[in-house]
């Protein structure tokens, strides 16, 4: 029997699929989530005042998980008086790595904005709670004139 080398190189790579699984073959799966938001005063930074033209930083502390995350992106809207944050993070799902689950871990993310106008302007989170529903959480920023 003589198989073109076309055909072997099919019938080895649905060999790997097949037999390996997408866990072993590309690494571990991966799921990027909305970041989870807990209702603790200290998850989200917010400052009370800006200044028109000077950057402030946001920052929101996600995660609370098993150790099998990491941080992902933060992804943001500005418009005007409202800007939306929405932090993401990745969970992995554990394999063998039984160690993996125990630890929990917590992921900062940090955006900075700047203002152009004085005003109020409306921050709102947005993420997840620990039982993968939609939370909210808004601040307010009154931007000041220097």
């Amino acid at each position: 029997m003589n198989l073109s080398r076309r055909t072997i190189h099919l019938i080895g790579l649905l060999s790997l699929v097949a037999l390996g699984g997408c866990d072993s073959i590309f690494g571990p799966d991966e799921l990027r989530v909305p970041g989870i938001l807990r209702l603790e005063a200290d998850v989200v930074e917010v400052p009370d005042v800006a200044v028109v033209d000077e950057a402030v930083t946001i920052r929101v502390t996600t995660g609370f998980y098993g150790g099998c995350s990491r941080k992902g992106d933060t992804q943001f809207e500005q418009d005007g008086s409202r800007v939306v944050v929405r932090p993401f993070d990745y969970l992995t799902s554990p394999g063998d790595d039984s160690d993996c689950v125990t630890m929990v871990r917590t992921f900062l993310h940090e955006i900075e904005l700047q203002f152009d106008e004085t005003g109020v302007v409306t921050v709102r989170i947005e993420g997840s709670d620990e039982t993968g529903g939609h939370r909210a959480i808004e601040r307010e920023i009154v931007v000041e004139e220097a």
